[in-house]
């Protein structure tokens, strides 16, 4: 009994040996907690509580193994909480290294000292610049000038100011300039001022139909959206009328109502809506949908009735009282009414047709036209 126990154990030990040969801790659904390793385990199980074994986080493959020592620019100063948790590239208390910290500024030189890349830099603050480049008496120069307009150096032209810190156009009053010409009464970008915008949709806000929170006399407040107004001055059914579309009441603009008669319309040649169409006009449109107001006695493409159009169109024809002309360059005349032959009287040198048609000069036998007038002399000087 006794050597059977012996035995055993030896083989215990020397299952036990095996196993550490090869490096193998404990595995979950290997027998090594019972002693014995599968002959041919050739996996790395975790490791449980052995100091030796390589860290979670090292890679033995690539020689890194476990340390305590901060990888640079990293440190443990005196101002750390924690090991390593300072870096030294941009702690101004310690720039570059633990202890090293960025001198204060002297004055009022409206500047700060900063920590970049490991080494303390002087940086001006917003809207100020270095531009005579003396260290000592610091940021001295605005950079809102129109000599040093955003940076040193940086002119504005002729015509423009310094806004915000860029160069933008002088503006006519009431306009002002915020990098173009706004009106600051109402300009949702630049409400009362320069920079400051009007959230259209506040949470505090209470909307209203066709409306949102916009600039009006220098404030946020509740404005028409589009072309919608408020035309019945009841602030309680916000935007009710849109002026855009037709309507007799308010014809392009609130107020505006059609005479009897007339209808709201869009208009062909106008943009925008009229009321159409004010006596003497007539309606001359093609399509039901839009207005064409004309006057039949003096359209030339709608010359004594809607379509009428005088040959030779508006550019060498006229319509007078609803009849067609020719349209004479200066000091000629169609007098024979027939277009055929075209304004084929010269009125400034025909004695027959004087300055008009049929106006003949016969005050003295050959009595001439001269610029469109019979000629005249001082009594006893005629020849």
């Amino acid at each position: 009994m006794k050597r059977d126990a012996m035995v055993i154990g030896a083989a215990l030990v020397g299952a036990l040996v095996a196993c550490g040969s090869s490096r193998q801790s404990l595995s979950i659904g290997a027998d090594c907690e019972a002693g014995f390793c599968a002959p041919n385990d050739t996996s790395t199980p975790a490791s449980f509580g052995d100091a030796s074994a390589p860290d979670a986080d090292a890679d033995s493959s690539a020689g890194l193994c476990p340390s305590t020592a901060c990888p640079a620019p990293f440190a443990t100063c005196s101002t750390s909480r924690f090991a390593c948790d300072v870096d030294t590239r941009n702690d101004p208390a310690n720039c570059g290294a633990c202890g090293v910290a960025c001198p204060a500024p002297l004055g009022s030189i409206r500047g700060v000292n900063r920590c970049k890349d490991g080494t303390c830099v002087f940086e001006c603050e917003p809207g100020f610049g270095d531009c005579n480049g003396i260290v000592d008496d610091g940021c001295e120069t605005s950079l809102t000038s129109a000599e040093h307009c955003g940076a040193c150096g940086v002119a504005c032209k002729a015509g423009e100011a310094c806004i915000l810190g860029n160069c933008a156009p002088s503006c006519a009053p009431p306009l002002v300039s915020c990098r173009e010409c706004v009106d600051l009464t109402q300009n949702d970008g630049n409400c009362g001022a320069c920079g400051v915008a009007c959230d259209p949709y506040p949470p505090e806000w209470t909307p209203l139909p066709n409306t949102y929170n916009g600039c009006a006399a220098l404030v946020c407040r509740t404005k028409c959206l589009g072309s919608f107004r408020n035309c019945n001055n009841d602030e309680t059914d916000g935007c009710e009328t849109d002026i855009a579309s037709p309507n007799d009441q308010h014809c392009g603009g609130c107020g505006i109502a059609c005479p009897a008669g007339t209808k709201c319309r869009s208009d062909f040649r106008l943009e925008g809506l009229r009321c159409a169409c004010p006596s003497p006009t007539v309606d001359c449109s093609p399509d039901p949908r839009f207005t064409l107001c004309v006057d039949l006695s003096s359209d030339p493409t709608n010359c004594g009735a809607c379509g009428r159009v005088c040959p030779g169109g508006p550019s060498s024809s006229i319509c007078r009282n609803g009849v067609c002309e020719l349209a004479c360059a200066p000091n000629t005349a169609d007098c024979n009414g027939v277009a055929a032959d075209g304004c084929e009287k010269n009125l400034r040198s025909d004695p027959e047709n004087c300055g008009a048609c049929g106006h003949v000069c016969d005050a003295v036998p050959g009595q001439p036209c001269v610029d469109g007038s019979c000629a005249v002399d001082t009594c006893g000087g005629i020849r």
